[in-house]
């Protein structure tokens, strides 16, 4: 008789709560794999944009005998995003070329300065054709001893950043992919490094180009 009272009571506060606990245990733990499993297919459509623009890279050298772009060209008054992509139609689909997916602070409407992808410049060539500016240096493929050790260009700053990585100081916002960042390597690989722990002045993507190319 006991037990039959008792079922008809159903559950004690007691046990009610140990439900909820879990329950809500549950959901938490399904919403945490849930986000980390949409930050890493965010961060994969970043891999492959960078493939996509890595590959517009590669083209613009080909077709340059072996020089690579630089990240402002003075002669033609260009960026590097906009020399690679000379020959495609790029009005209308600026969001589809330059955007990282969890970029937020990416406009259309000034690509220049929100544009997600910074150019190693202090490597790879800040300018061409302005030899007032002492980083003024261009270089092909073949100079570069070990492509798989060098920074092409990698998931930029927030915003203002003109498209550029310095090393210290304009580096990958680190709330994008939660201290994640895909880059586009000379091999023609990408690969994701850590920001900004792997982005600071003493990073081995900054070092003198001297270091990097035959002697």
């Amino acid at each position: 008789m006991m037990t039959r009272s008792r079922a008809l009571r159903g559950f004690t506060l007691v046990e009610l709560m140990v439900v909820m606990v879990i329950v809500i245990t549950l959901a938490a733990l399904a919403f945490v794999f849930v986000r980390r499993g949409m930050e890493k297919a965010r961060l994969a459509g970043s891999v492959s944009r960078a493939k996509d623009l890595g590959v517009m890279v590669m083209a613009y050298t080909a077709d340059h005998h072996d020089e690579l772009p630089v990240w402002h060209d003075y002669r033609e008054g260009k960026y590097w995003w906009q020399l690679i992509t000379d020959d495609t139609e790029v009005e209308g689909h600026e969001e589809r070329l330059f955007k990282s997916p969890n970029h937020q602070g990416f406009d259309s409407d000034r690509v220049a300065m929100t544009i997600s992808y910074g150019w190693n410049y202090p490597v790879i060539g800040r300018h061409k054709g302005d030899s007032s500016f002492a980083a003024d240096h261009v270089l092909r493929l073949a100079n570069f001893r070990n492509p798989s050790r060098v920074l092409v260009f990698a998931d930029g700053a927030r915003e203002n950043s003109w498209g550029y990585l310095d090393g210290g100081n304009n580096v990958p916002d680190p709330e994008r992919y939660d201290g994640k960042a895909a880059a586009f390597m000379l091999d023609g690989s990408v690969r994701v490094l850590e920001t900004p722990e792997e982005f600071g002045p003493d990073s081995p993507w900054f070092v003198p180009v001297r270091d990097l190319v035959w002697k």
